[in-house]
């Protein structure tokens, strides 16, 4: 289910950005059950980074608990 997720978010931002060509990066960062993961928008000149997903370790989630979170740049990037 967190794959599925991952590609909704992933699928969701190719869509929103027209020529945009948006990925998750090679490298992630844990921090107690969460895994994040910054989203890569290779047209953004100098700061190449969008965002970042975070995603909360599948055996830790329980009934109606936030499994994932998405964290964006504004227009200005920051």
């Amino acid at each position: 289910m967190v794959k599925q997720m991952m590609c909704a978010f992933v699928a969701a931002a190719i869509a929103s950005v027209a020529y945009a060509e948006v990925k998750p990066g090679d490298s992630y960062v844990e921090m107690g059950d969460w895994r994040y993961t910054p989203i890569l928008d290779t047209n953004r000149v100098g700061q190449p980074v969008a965002g970042f997903l975070g995603l909360l370790n599948p055996s830790v989630s329980v009934g109606a608990t936030i499994t994932a979170i998405w964290c964006s740049r504004d227009a200005a990037g920051v």
